[in-house]
């Protein structure tokens, strides 16, 4: 095989392994149309983090840190720490940037080692954060929630496979498996259908999946 191509949809010892295979292929020429468009190329792409978190910039005899965040969910981001006592300010607002980034350029004195840094970040859509609806239409499942928000924020899910097409490499907590959601989810009135269904209708995504 040596020298040649070689097609994995061809390979018999993959013969398993080709309905997830076949699934991957639209999946990944999205994505690499997508990185194409954004970025370039995948070399760009892959040296981002050559670029993303704190670095420390020496221009024109000044120091500054330069902290550069990819955030394509976030509406508005800010650095606080310690020394601001958690609080949000205006000069450590990012500037937001294209297709997502975010940048912050810190005077060399307000970082220092040892410090305790955080970032706020204020979300595009805050509904996510909606406790009440939350609380009244799915409340045992924080999974079906959280993913029905990412489909309405258009923020992409990705289904994810153990190396065992049947799944059963994940860690399990015996101690639980009694008290679980799974039982009270699908063990009588079956809330886990009750509740995609009353999340997926209140917010319209029935469409978004079309």
């Amino acid at each position: 095989m040596h020298g040649q191509a070689h097609n994995p949809l061809e390979d018999p010892d993959l013969g398993e392994y080709q309905p997830f295979l076949m699934r991957r292929g639209p999946r990944f020429a999205k994505e690499y149309a997508r990185i194409q468009a954004a970025f370039g190329s995948l070399e760009a792409y892959a040296s981002l983090y050559k670029e993303l978190g704190v670095h420390l910039v020496r221009e024109g005899g000044k120091r500054f840190w330069l902290w550069r965040e990819y955030l394509p969910g976030a509406k508005t981001v800010w650095m606080t720490t310690e020394k601001l006592r958690f609080q949000r300010h205006a000069k450590f607002r990012f500037t937001p940037e294209e297709n997502g980034f975010y940048r912050l350029e810190i005077p060399y004195e307000e970082l220092c080692h040892g410090m305790y840094v955080e970032l706020r970040i204020e979300p595009r859509d805050y509904e996510v954060f909606n406790e009440e609806v939350f609380m009244d239409i799915c409340k045992f499942a924080d999974d079906v929630w959280v993913n029905a928000m990412a489909i309405k924020s258009g923020i992409p899910i990705y289904r994810v496979s153990t190396r065992n097409l049947r799944g059963d490499e994940f860690m399990v907590n015996e101690n639980m498996q009694d008290v679980g959601l799974f039982h009270v989810n699908t063990q009588g009135e079956n809330l886990n259908d009750k509740q995609i269904e009353a999340v997926f209708t209140k917010y319209d995504l029935y469409e978004k999946l079309k």
